[in-house]
């Protein structure tokens, strides 16, 4: 268990309401999770009409080598070019990798981020 200085649980209701009588900061299910099932990084990836480039980005974060839990997360845009499809066949090759992969589909006439 964790000790926490008395400044920090002053300022932090939430470590309050874990500290023991000891001033032990109590674990939640939540920090119980194994290490598995928690996210080390996060790749967002902004896309509106991006099939120029989008191969190479989504095939670069395939090669890279490490242990850690990633998850990316494509945000499409109102394309109008390839870019749906392409993300479609990279996130199913993510996934056998074991990335975490969310994608979100925005189709409207007037792109956000244009």
């Amino acid at each position: 268990m964790a000790k926490v200085d008395q400044i920090t649980v002053r300022n932090s209701p939430k470590l309050r309401e874990k500290m023991n009588q000891e001033g032990e900061i109590l674990k939640s299910q939540e920090d119980e999770k194994s290490n598995s099932e928690k996210i080390d990084v996060s790749v967002v990836i902004p896309v509106h009409n991006a099939n120029l480039w989008l191969d190479d980005c989504l095939a670069s974060i395939s090669r890279q080598q490490h242990t850690l839990n990633v998850e990316v997360s494509l945000f499409l845009d109102s394309c109008t070019d390839d870019s749906e499809r392409i993300v479609q066949g990279w996130s199913t090759k993510l996934k056998e990798q074991g990335y975490a992969v969310i994608t979100a589909v925005e189709n409207n006439e007037n792109p956000k981020g244009g």
